[in-house]
């Protein structure tokens, strides 16, 4: 995939196309990569997205469209289809 500033006009979609919940790539401008993510909200010229950074950190901006695209292959980690998190043991800390 390429940057976003070598994206053609014709091939961005516009903020209000993408629908809450919907699958798409996020520019991750400090990684200068496309991450897995997923739409929250939209407005007439952003949307919201919530996006798996490399090394598994979740981030979530106000994206313009140029740097959001649809996707389709599902991420393992970030498109869980119970939509949890993977827990962690925690042991108790209350005395008995």
């Amino acid at each position: 995939m390429v940057s976003p500033v070598q994206r053609r006009s014709d091939e961005i979609a516009a903020s209000y196309a993408y629908e809450p919940g919907a699958l798409v790539w996020v520019w991750a401008p400090r990684d200068a990569q496309w991450c897995p993510g997923r739409i929250e909200n939209r407005s007439a010229v952003a949307v919201l997205a919530t996006y798996r950074r490399p090394g598994g950190a979740t981030g979530v901006d106000s994206v313009l469209p140029r740097d959001v695209m649809a996707r389709t292959d599902p991420d393992p980690i970030f498109d869980r289809v119970d939509g949890a998190l993977p827990l962690r043991s925690v042991a108790s800390t209350v005395p008995a």
